[in-house]
């Protein structure tokens, strides 16, 4: 008896290689659902990131959709600030008035407005701290006494 050869059928032509074709307009259902999510958007397609953030810096109606998303990631965790704020937890009041309460003056550092501000502090520093060393007496107390503070040097 002889052998009859089996016939396999022809392989078909593997993908590996070739970029998976992204489309817009599932791209941007996906980045509604997911909040703005590339990375999850990614995975969901079975693709690189860096593929769905090229697709998006392309087409700018994406561009809206991915700034729409996060714009509303950013009005929910405004809502859970304000919600824990009113039920008086102590962070989120603190968070409160430290960004949105800054103009009226709940502030924990000083701004600095300029190098030359910054230098001067500095000057005076360095000045109050010779004054009050050069003034001391033999017993420890400071004696008071007028010393012309130095000009300022130009700028660095």
């Amino acid at each position: 008896m002889s052998e009859k050869k089996k016939k396999t059928p022809p392989k078909k032509k593997s993908a590996v290689g070739r970029k998976p074709i992204l489309d817009q307009v599932l791209v941007a259902a996906a980045l509604q659902e997911l909040e703005g999510n590339v990375a999850a958007v990614a995975r969901r397609f079975n693709v690189d990131r860096t593929s769905v953030r090229d697709l998006i810096e392309k087409h700018q109606p994406l561009q809206q959709v991915m700034h729409d998303a996060r714009e509303g990631m950013l009005d929910a965790a405004e809502n859970s600030l304000l919600n824990a704020a009113k039920k008086g937890e102590a962070w989120a009041v603190c968070f409160v008035l430290k960004t949105l309460g800054r103009t009226r003056g709940y502030i924990e550092r000083h701004e600095i407005n300029s190098t030359e501000t910054v230098r001067r502090q500095i000057v005076e520093e360095i000045v109050d701290v010779q004054i009050t060393h050069h003034n001391r007496s033999d017993n420890g107390q400071v004696a008071s006494s007028s010393v012309s503070v130095p000009s300022l040097p130009g700028p660095v």
